[in-house]
């Protein structure tokens, strides 16, 4: 079970950071800062999540 939940986590911080990059070029780049700043954040929260099961070294 853990492997799917590190799985599901990585695939949502991919999806944050893609947007975040989204953002910041190409015909959004116009986008809002605190639009960025929330998809960074959340890329953050998730990399915590995913430390709890594989450990704070590994991610």
């Amino acid at each position: 079970m853990a492997e799917s939940e590190v799985a599901r986590l990585l695939k949502q911080i991919e999806t944050a950071y893609e947007a975040a990059l989204r953002g910041l070029s190409g015909l959004a780049c116009y986008a809002r800062h605190d639009f960025i700043n929330a998809r960074m954040q959340r890329i953050g929260e998730l990399g915590h999540e995913l430390s709890l099961y594989i450990g704070p070294e590994q991610r």
